[in-house]
C-alpha cells in the first residue's frame, strides 16, 4: 500500500477518534505502519468508532473474504497493559459462547509487534520485529446495522425487554 494512501488513512483516523481515546495521531500512525507491514491481507479500513483505550476500525480481511471490526488497544503503558487483560478476558467470554446468536463472533486475535532496522547477513538492510508489543488487535464480526436493528426491534417489544436492550 502506498504512503499516500496510509498518510490519507492516518489523517481520516486522527480527525475522527475521540480526545479521550489513548490512541492519538502518533499511535494511530505507528498502528497504519505495523497494519501494513505485519498483516497485508487487511485492506480498506474505516473510522468506526473509539473509546478511552480501544479504537475500533472496519476492514476487508482479503485472505477470508470477509469485512471485519477490528479492535485495537496499546500495550505502551500499564494503563494500556490493563486494558489488553480486560480485551483478552472480552476475547475469551466470546470466544466461551461463541455459538450465542446474541454475540458478535471473534474470528482471530493478534500483536502487533514493534519493528526495528537491521541487516541481512549480506549486509542489506531489512526491518525486523522485535519482541515489544505494540498492539492488541482483536478481529470481529462486523455488525453495521445492529445498533438500527436493535432499534426497530425495541418498537415491538414488551416494556420488559426495552429496559433489557437498554442494557
Amino acid at each position: 500500500m502506498s504512503k499516500k494512501v496510509q498518510n490519507e488513512l492516518i489523517e481520516t483516523i486522527s480527525i475522527k477518534v475521540s480526545k479521550e481515546c489513548q490512541i492519538q495521531r502518533s499511535a494511530i500512525k505507528e498502528l497504519v505502519k505495523l497494519m501494513f507491514s505485519q498483516k497485508k491481507y487487511f485492506k480498506n479500513f474505516e473510522y468506526l468508532s473509539s473509546g478511552a483505550y480501544a479504537l475500533l476500525l472496519k476492514a476487508q480481511n482479503s485472505q477470508q473474504n470477509r469485512q471485519v471490526a477490528l479492535k485495537f488497544i496499546g500495550s505502551s503503558n500499564q494503563e494500556d497493559k490493563n486494558g489488553i487483560e480486560s480485551l483478552k478476558k472480552e476475547y475469551e467470554m466470546l470466544q466461551k459462547f461463541s455459538q450465542s446468536e446474541f454475540l458478535v463472533n471473534v474470528y482471530d486475535c493478534f500483536y502487533l509487534m514493534e519493528e526495528k532496522e537491521d541487516e541481512d547477513a549480506d549486509g542489506n538492510d531489512i526491518i525486523v520485529q522485535t519482541e515489544v508489543k505494540s498492539f492488541f488487535v482483536m478481529e470481529m464480526e462486523l455488525c453495521e446495522n445492529l445498533r438500527q436493528a436493535d432499534l426497530i426491534n425495541l418498537e415491538n417489544d414488551s416494556p420488559q425487554l426495552r429496559i433489557f436492550h437498554l442494557f
